[in-house]
């Protein structure tokens, strides 16, 4: 932890040494902007290919988190015994 504040120290006693121009240009290198993206914004370069993907994988994941549950009651209900036990 000393050493971070030795480092942030020497970066600023350099910045200190920069014209302004300089100054302003590190200043914007090191205060990046957040930008706010949508949800569907990030599917907008996705051709007909890639959302045919999507939508095949989605439909699959639903599926099985469907069938998930049911696996698990069908393994409380009994099974009916036959008569005749096959070997």
């Amino acid at each position: 932890m000393a050493n971070e504040k030795e480092e942030s120290e020497k970066t600023r006693d350099s910045v200190q040494l920069l014209n302004e121009d300089e100054k302003a240009i590190i200043e914007d290198q090191l205060h990046i902007p957040e930008v706010k993206v949508g949800y569907f914004s990030l599917y907008r370069y996705a051709n007909k290919k890639e959302i045919a993907i999507m939508l095949v994988s989605l439909i699959a994941a639903i599926v099985a988190g469907a069938v998930l549950p049911l696996m698990t009651v069908s393994n409380l209900v009994p099974t009916p015994i036959s008569s005749s036990p096959k070997y």
